[in-house]
C-alpha cells in the first residue's frame, strides 16, 4: 500500500468502503482498453475524495449521500497501480491489476500495440524528408481502443491525439520501402489483422516540405543569415562613406527580417477548424477546435495560414 504513510494518522482507525466492479469482462489482452464501472457504498455520509493512477481516466458522481458512482476507463496492463478512496474517515486502496484477468499473447513484427474492433488509415502522404528517409503521415481511426498506445518503431515518430478514437502519426521511412505492413490485434475476430500502406511520394509535397516540428525556433536559417550579413556588409559601407542614401537598403531589410522571425498576428478560429501538417489538400489533420479558439499567425501564404495553437505548430486553410 504505496499510501499508507499519507494516510498514517487516520488509517487504523479508517472504515472500509464496499467497492463493486461492474461491467467486467472475465479477461482482456494487453493494451485492450478497458471500461469499468464502480460502485461504492459507504457505511458512513462522508464526502470521499479519489487519487488515481497514471495514464487513467475517471469521472466520478454522487448518486446518494451513501452511494457513489465511478467510469474507468485505462489500458490493460499486469502494473495499472493502486486506485485509493479516502476521506475524514473512510480509505480504500484498491489495486487494479488484480482486479483484471490479462491473457498474454505474442504479437507480429510490426505490432502497431492497438487491440480495437477496427482500426482504419486514412490520409496517408509520403513526402521526400532527405536523401536517406522519406516522411510519411497519416490518419489513424480505431473503434474500441485506445488510441494512445499507436505505435510503430519508426524513427523520429509522433503520435497527436485528435479525440479518444482519432489521432494523426507521422514517422521516417527509408528511401527503398514501397509499403508499410502494420498488425492490430481484432476483437471480434479474435485474430491480428494486417494493414498495407502504399508509400507513394508525391511531388507535390516536396515543393512544400517542412520538418516534423514545423515551428523553426533559430533565427539562424540560411535565408536569414543571408540577411544579416547584408546588413553588416551595408552597414559598413555606410560607416565608411558617411552617406546616409546608402542607409536605406540594410533599413529596409532589416524590417523584412523582423517580419520574418516574429509572429504576424493572430486570429480567431471557428469550431470544428482542422489543422493540417502540411500545406496541402490531402494533409494529416493534427487538431481539431472544439470551440472558438485563439492562435497565433506565424506565416501565410495563397491557400493557406500557418498558426500555433495548444502548443501545436500546423496549417489551416484560408477559406
Amino acid at each position: 500500500m504505496r499510501y499508507l504513510i499519507l494516510f498514517l494518522p487516520f488509517f487504523l482507525f479508517a472504515i472500509e468502503p464496499i467497492v463493486k466492479f461492474e461491467n467486467i469482462k472475465p479477461y482482456y489482452y494487453p493494451k485492450e482498453k478497458v471500461s469499468i464501472k464502480l460502485k461504492i457504498v459507504l457505511p458512513i455520509k462522508e464526502k470521499i475524495k479519489i487519487i488515481p493512477p497514471k495514464k487513467i481516466e475517471y469521472s466520478i458522481y454522487k448518486k446518494s449521500p451513501f452511494v457513489y458512482y465511478m467510469d474507468l476507463n485505462f489500458s490493460a496492463s499486469k502494473d495499472i497501480g493502486d486506485l485509493v478512496i479516502f476521506g475524514t474517515k473512510i480509505y480504500a486502496d484498491i489495486n487494479l491489476s488484480k482486479k483484471i484477468n490479462i491473457i498474454e499473447f505474442t504479437p507480429p513484427k510490426n505490432y502497431s500495440n492497438i487491440v480495437a474492433n477496427s482500426l482504419k488509415i486514412t490520409n496517408v502522404i509520403t513526402s521526400n524528408y532527405n536523401k536517406n528517409y522519406n516522411l510519411v503521415n497519416f490518419n489513424i481511426e480505431c473503434k474500441g481502443c485506445d488510441i494512445r498506445n499507436f505505435s510503430l518503431g519508426l524513427k523520429d515518430e509522433k503520435l497527436t491525439p485528435i479525440t479518444n478514437t482519432q489521432a494523426s502519426y507521422i514517422g521516417l521511412v527509408p528511401k527503398n520501402k514501397t509499403s508499410l505492413t502494420i498488425y492490430y490485434f481484432n476483437l471480434p475476430k479474435q485474430k491480428f489483422q494486417k494493414i498495407s500502406i502504399p508509400l507513394n511520394t508525391k511531388e507535390e509535397i516536396i515543393s512544400t516540405q517542412i520538418q516534423i516540428n514545423p515551428e523553426d525556433k533559430s533565427i539562424f536559417t540560411p535565408i536569414n543569415i543571408l540577411l544579416i550579413a547584408t546588413i553588416i556588409f551595408l552597414t559598413l559601407i555606410f560607416v565608411l562613406s558617411r552617406l546616409y542614401i546608402l542607409l536605406i537598403i540594410p533599413f529596409i531589410l532589416f524590417i523584412f527580417f523582423i517580419y520574418l522571425i516574429f509572429p504576424k498576428g493572430s486570429m480567431l478560429l471557428q469550431k470544428g477548424t482542422k489543422v493540417q501538417i502540411l500545406p496541402t489538400p490531402q494533409s494529416t489533420i493534427i487538431y481539431i477546435t472544439k470551440k472558438e479558439q485563439k492562435a497565433l499567425v506565424l506565416d501565410r501564404r495563397k491557400n493557406y495560414t500557418k498558426i500555433k495553437i495548444d502548443n501545436k505548430i500546423g496549417w489551416i486553410k484560408n477559406d
